[in-house]
């Protein structure tokens, strides 16, 4: 048995959004920002060149998107993790693997219990930057630091997620 008592942090979500794929959406408005800085540079330049007063727009587009970026990469995972602690005060979560199932146990302040799956329902998982991510089908994302498992070794749950998944295990380890 592999067994890894987690307590989430600030690292926790980081890891999280740094391996989020990026939404259509996402692409799609930056498509548009670009098109229309795009769009202000060229009628500048038809217009008899660069002043304060014609690159104005620009600077304010570019710190519109710079704040957007911040907001999503740095300041998002301190505000998941805020919104976690409020909801679930002092939670620690233990997850159990073994050859034929996993489990979640989650204890808080506010609500306890425990879950439990069959490989079948992850979707796919990965290990990367120390963290394994492990995505259930209509249920999220569990993810645990390599340093919080407690019994059994980070090298023990890698070789049992890749006999139990095959392609849809991902590991940045050799």
């Amino acid at each position: 048995m592999i067994k890894a008592e987690v307590r989430f942090t600030e690292k926790h979500f980081n890891a999280l959004m740094k391996n989020q794929k990026t939404s259509w959406v996402t692409y799609l408005c930056g498509f548009f920002i670009f098109a229309l800085l795009a769009m202000l540079v060229v009628s500048n330049i038809y217009e008899g060149g660069f002043s304060f007063d014609s690159i104005k727009p620009l600077i304010i587009w570019a710190v519109i998107v710079g704040v957007i970026l911040w907001l999503k990469y740095l300041a998002s995972p301190k505000r998941q993790l805020k919104n976690y602690q409020k909801n679930f005060p002092n939670a620690a979560n233990t997850y159990c693997f073994d050859e034929e199932k996993f489990s979640l146990s989650s204890v808080s302040d506010v609500s306890s219990g425990t879950s439990e799956y069959v490989y079948e329902s992850i979707e796919s998982a990965e290990e990367t930057n120390g963290f394994f991510k492990i995505k259930i089908k209509g249920v999220g994302i569990m993810i645990i630091g390599s340093e919080e498992i407690t019994e059994g070794t980070p090298e023990e749950l890698r070789e049992l997620l890749k006999n139990k998944l095959g392609s849809k295990f991902k590991s940045e380890e050799k």
